[in-house]
């Protein structure tokens, strides 16, 4: 199981979300064949962000949210990551190059998206391949969001059984809308103090934290919100079950498979397969019984 909880401060002074998703995280990690270890990891903190950022809004939002880094050196290199309704996300990646190769070293562009009812609205700015970074920024040029945003993916490999396996046994995150003050004046001072209380705070991967999501999500609170007290508690704002998803079909498969050049189509096989680049499932495809011969 997976929670993202939403709180808001004794003080009324900041709105946190907090996040406990090591089960959404694995489940990320067995949906294919990663070649690069850094690009899941960055994939994983993309899709926690994600969560995170849709969750500042209203809970029965029907809004989706889209994040896309695309960088262009040496081919195309770029993560995608969405959620689809409050507690939903799905990602995917492309990528060539050596499996060593570093994210952080490229540069190139970060997309956020939002998409509802008759709406849409995107902010942009360049992305120098940190995940956390990119968000922050774009939340404060885009939507004039003073935030903080920590994500923690951890693993280990467990070798007990015949084939080794990795194992994801931490994905913490967090982030901190700190809410304008009354008076403008005292902006510098609020955000001085929380910049000061995160930083000797630490990292949420290093925070002693319960094995259960939703004990682990609330104590990440307590933590940052020091517990409040019994005349100003933490208010909870709601909770969410997290849920890795696709979509994806035979059928719309079939679609995007329609929708190629004629040649293209023509040089496909009789029997062949196409995966879905979101959850790895493969689909199997006769051409004389979809249409396609």
């Amino acid at each position: 199981m997976s929670v993202l909880l939403k709180s808001l401060s004794p003080n009324k002074d900041a709105v946190l979300v907090t996040i406990a998703a090591p089960a959404l995280i694995q489940e990320l990690w067995e949906s294919r064949n990663w070649v690069n270890p850094r690009v899941f990891l960055r994939t994983a903190q993309a899709v926690l962000s994600c969560l995170a950022v849709q969750a500042l809004g209203e809970e029965d939002s029907a809004q989706s949210l889209e994040m896309q880094w695309s960088w262009k050196e040496e081919g195309l290199k770029a993560i995608y990551v969405a959620s689809l309704f409050q507690g939903v996300a799905r990602a995917s990646y492309s990528w060539t190059g050596e499996a060593s190769e570093e994210v952080g070293d490229l540069t190139g562009t970060f997309t956020i998206r939002r998409i509802g009812n008759n709406f849409e609205t995107a902010g942009h700015i360049d992305s120098m391949g940190d995940i956390v970074a990119d968000v922050q920024d774009v939340l404060l040029k885009s939507e004039q969001i003073d935030s903080a945003l920590a994500v923690s993916v951890r693993w280990t490999i467990d070798e007990s059984q015949d084939a080794p396996k990795l194992k994801i046994t931490t994905a913490n995150a967090y982030l901190l809308h700190v809410l304008p003050p009354e008076l403008e004046f005292q902006r510098d001072d609020v955000l001085s103090y929380w910049h000061r209380f995160l930083k000797d705070l630490g990292s949420p991967a290093d925070w002693v934290l319960p094995t259960d999501p939703e004990k682990a999500a609330q104590e990440m609170t307590n933590f940052i919100f020091v517990g409040g007290s019994a005349a100003r508690p933490v208010q909870k704002l709601f909770s969410k079950k997290l849920a890795f998803f696709c979509n994806c079909s035979e059928e719309k498969v079939l679609k995007i498979v329609k929708i190629l050049p004629q040649d293209e189509v023509d040089a496909l096989e009789e029997n062949f397969e196409v995966t879905c680049k979101f959850c790895g499932k493969s689909y199997r495809v006769e051409k004389s019984k979809s249409g396609l011969a």
